[in-house]
């Protein structure tokens, strides 16, 4: 079965990459305009340490949300899946940051860091007036835990 999956896999990526219709993926994956366009719902993306200080700036008139999100983690799409589902909800009250923890791991070190948070993925952070005033993690990411702490 194993074999076979593999072959599935390998096959798919071959079929990938050969297509003249698909925009090439290695040249683009680190480009934060295709970045956002296969990312639902126009999260703002963090993909750059210096944003950082702009989220702390910016928290200061509104909440800021930074859902730092596992690619290979069937638990982490879920909560992404619970979090857009909410998105109406979410996108009025708060600033809303996506951060791919395998491509920006820096930035996700940085924020426990900054914040003194330990690093968990999936995880959300909610950052006003410069500080942490909620996070959790995995099946604790849900629209009606984050709205209690608005």
């Amino acid at each position: 079965m194993f074999i076979n999956m593999m072959k599935y896999l390998l096959l798919t990526i071959y079929v990938l990459m050969a297509s003249p219709d698909i925009p090439d993926l290695k040249a683009n994956y680190f480009d934060s305009s295709f970045m956002q366009s296969k990312i639902k719902h126009e999260w703002l993306i963090l993909n750059d340490i210096n944003q950082l200080e702009k989220i702390a700036t910016s928290s200061e008139s509104k909440p800021v949300i930074i859902y730092k999100h596992s690619t290979r983690c069937g638990v982490s799409t879920a909560a992404k899946k619970r979090l857009e589902k909410g998105w109406g909800q979410l996108k009025s009250k708060f600033d809303l940051y996506y951060l791919d923890i395998f491509m920006y791991r820096d930035i996700s070190d940085q924020i426990a860091i900054l914040y003194n948070v330990k690093h968990e993925s999936p995880q959300i952070l909610i950052i006003y007036k410069g500080k942490v005033i909620y996070h959790t993690s995995h099946y604790d990411i849900t629209i009606k835990n984050i709205l209690a702490h608005v």
